[in-house]
């Protein structure tokens, strides 16, 4: 239900515990308990990553997207980690499959990466940190030759540097 809503499942931690609870007047008192307490480092270094390398996915010959719950938290704690790394840029690159003439690919892919760096300046990053680009159909992570290949092959990549 948190990632649902947008939590980094990174930050995370399920622990079963079997207990008594009670139900009464139609509610379950006791059945579910959060605790919060700081991260080790390992996790805390999983997190940054998470941040520092983020893959989003766009639709086929779609120039927009529409920010969903964990787009929103992204861009919340990019925010929030280029505040305590103000030396630190951000590229946006977008992607395309093979479908369609390589220059409109091109174009297409720019015009993704330009969409985020417009959301990212909308929600409080600045402008002079981020940067677009375009590498089209050139760099697949899949095959061309399959529609799953071809829809992994659409994406925006975020890697802060």
């Amino acid at each position: 239900m948190l990632t649902k809503f947008g939590v980094n499942p990174d930050k995370i931690s399920i622990k079963a515990l079997k207990e008594k609870f009670n139900y009464s007047n139609g509610r379950f008192n006791g059945g579910i308990n959060m605790a919060f307490k700081d991260l080790d480092q390992n996790r805390a270094t999983t997190i940054n990553q998470s941040i520092t390398n983020k893959t989003l996915y766009t639709s086929f010959n779609s120039r927009n997207f529409k920010p969903d719950n964990t787009l929103q938290t992204y861009t919340s704690e990019l925010k929030n980690y280029l505040n305590k790394h103000p030396n630190k840029t951000v590229r946006i690159i977008g992607h395309t499959d093979n479908i369609g003439d390589e220059n409109n690919n091109k174009i297409l892919a720019y015009d993704r990466a330009t969409n985020v760096l417009n959301y990212f300046v909308q929600n409080g990053i600045s402008k002079n940190k981020l940067k677009c680009f375009s590498k089209g159909e050139t760099k697949p992570v899949a095959t061309n030759a399959t529609q799953k290949g071809r829809a992994l092959n659409r994406s925006i990549e975020i890697k802060v540097n």
